[in-house]
């Protein structure tokens, strides 16, 4: 199935192209040890995330696009492009197209390398975004994840009653956001202190996102440190021309004014 438009916020990128390996931060002190689940969770994340591989030719990704609900096709807005004289770090950025790691796998063959595997792409345009990035990785654990649907308004859905039962998520501490219809609204309203306790009830493998009215983005959670006020998230970016994936420590403050919210998927915790 293909998503209608969805758009992530552009963060700076940290994965640099051709031939430097991603930038991938050792966990910070945890609240608690990562259960099997959670490693699970994570390593797949960061197998998206360190993915080394070229295309066979030069290969044009659908980035961007919209859903025409007249013509019921999907219009791409947006493209980037990926040279056969470059090697690349970390699954493809699309909104359109939302494909897995296996999928990816499926087309690709494995060279051995001094160093390392190297994928040798040889399919069409691929990818994947910041909320289908962490359905995938959730879906480790729960097999009937529909990682090809899912979208940050599905995140919010969940925030306004406290869970979905269709996605298997729930809110850490069973938050509920009503009718608020943005995630920093609703932080505004509760406060810096009531948000951070939530921060500090996050384990590894779950997530962050924030809402707007049409866009937004999300993270999974690597680790998270309560005294320092700080956790450490993998996340997939839209494209810019370092990359679109990072690791990245953020601290309980700057969560809070970007009103950043936390999930988890029941299967996981």
């Amino acid at each position: 199935m293909i998503k209608k438009n969805r758009k992530c916020i552009v963060l700076l990128a940290s994965i640099i192209l051709g031939g430097s390996l991603y930038t991938d931060y050792s966990p910070r002190i945890q609240t608690q040890a990562a259960t099997t689940n959670q490693s699970k969770v994570l390593k797949r994340m960061r197998e998206m995330a360190n993915l080394r591989w070229r295309p066979q030719k030069d290969l044009k990704v659908s980035t961007l696009g919209y859903w025409d609900k007249v013509e019921k096709k999907m219009v791409v807005t947006s493209t980037t492009t990926y040279y056969s004289s470059n090697i690349y770090y970390g699954m493809p950025y699309s909104q359109v197209h939302n494909d897995s790691l296996e999928a990816f796998w499926t087309y690709a063959n494995t060279g051995r390398s001094p160093n390392a595997d190297l994928y040798i792409y040889k399919g069409a345009s691929a990818g994947n975004d910041c909320s289908t990035a962490v359905a995938l990785a959730w879906k480790q654990c729960f097999s009937g994840m529909k990682y090809q649907e899912i979208d940050t308004s599905d995140f919010l859905s969940c925030a306004k009653i406290g869970k979905s039962d269709y996605y298997h998520m729930k809110t850490v501490q069973g938050y509920k956001i009503g009718s608020q219809n943005t995630t920093k609204d609703y932080c505004a309203t509760k406060g810096k202190d009531t948000i951070i306790k939530l921060y500090k009830g996050m384990q590894t493998g779950d997530s962050l996102f924030h809402r707007k009215t049409d866009n937004g983005h999300a993270l999974l959670v690597a680790s998270i440190d309560n005294k320092k006020e700080t956790v450490v998230c993998v996340e997939q970016r839209t494209y810019t021309s370092s990359g679109s994936w990072r690791t990245k420590t953020y601290t309980f403050d700057d969560l809070y004014k970007q009103g950043y919210l936390p999930v988890y998927c029941t299967d996981v915790r």
